[in-house]
């Protein structure tokens, strides 16, 4: 349904009050690169990339593109190893909650929107932040 708060709940609000500061209003990929940033007693900070696409008349989309060419009617193929992976969607390394969000300000600015009765600028797509996460493993465990 729209305007129930999906991307709200997922991003936080679109305007923010400081740019690193994490409060009450986040959104849950606020919170999970929050958590995953703070080192750990003994063990290294993890490396995290993200990547970011769309659903929308049945086409996939690259929403962090280089080239929106490129970008078009991604193929979603099952690899026997990673299991379900988007075929050539782009992955960027981020180091913390600012470059979160400055990635997903990006993938948002390019989703597709389109007026509805409810809301005048209504995302038409299914949007999916993926997120690699690979810790150190200490003593080898």
């Amino acid at each position: 349904m729209t305007g129930a708060g999906k991307t709200h709940t997922m991003f936080g609000p679109s305007k923010r009050r400081a740019a690193s500061a994490i409060g009450n209003d986040a959104g849950i990929a606020d919170f999970c690169v929050e958590e995953l940033s703070k080192s750990q007693s003994g063990r290294q900070k993890p490396f995290i990339t993200v990547s970011f696409l769309e659903i929308y008349n049945e086409q996939v989309k690259d929403l962090l593109w280089t080239s929106q060419a490129e970008s078009l009617n991604l193929a979603i193929l099952e690899d026997p190893a990673k299991g379900v992976v988007v075929q050539d969607l782009s992955e960027y390394e981020i180091d913390g909650l600012d470059d979160l969000r400055n990635i997903v300000k990006i993938g948002n600015e390019r989703r597709t929107v389109a007026a509805t009765g409810a809301n005048q600028a209504s995302s038409r797509s299914h949007a999916i932040l993926i997120f690699n996460v690979v810790t150190d493993s200490e003593e080898g465990g």
